[in-house]
């Protein structure tokens, strides 16, 4: 067990201050494009159509980023929900 906890912290690398985090968040804002910025904000996996409610696609959650690879941002899969995690498909129900 001391050894898995310590391959984890090796691999975590200690914890960062808020203000080091705050200054590592706004040096990587500065190298971002406006459009990484607003792929981050908008998310993907949306269905988009005119004048109709968003709809999510088959097997997106519903915060879904794309990786930004150039600044080495993985993707990120978000879920929301206030119960717990939202079922949208009937194949994830009892998962």
């Amino acid at each position: 067990m001391s050894l898995l906890l310590a391959l984890l912290v090796v691999a975590a690398g200690e914890p960062s201050s808020w203000e080091a985090s705050d200054a590592r968040a706004a040096a990587l804002l500065q190298k971002m494009r406006p459009e990484e910025k607003y792929m981050l904000m908008q998310g993907i996996g949306w269905e988009r159509h005119w004048l109709v409610a968003p709809a999510l696609k088959k097997w997106y959650y519903v915060g879904n980023t794309a990786p930004i690879p150039r600044l080495a941002i993985p993707g990120l899969k978000m879920q929301d929900s206030a119960g717990g995690f939202r079922t949208t498909w009937n194949e994830l129900v009892g998962t």
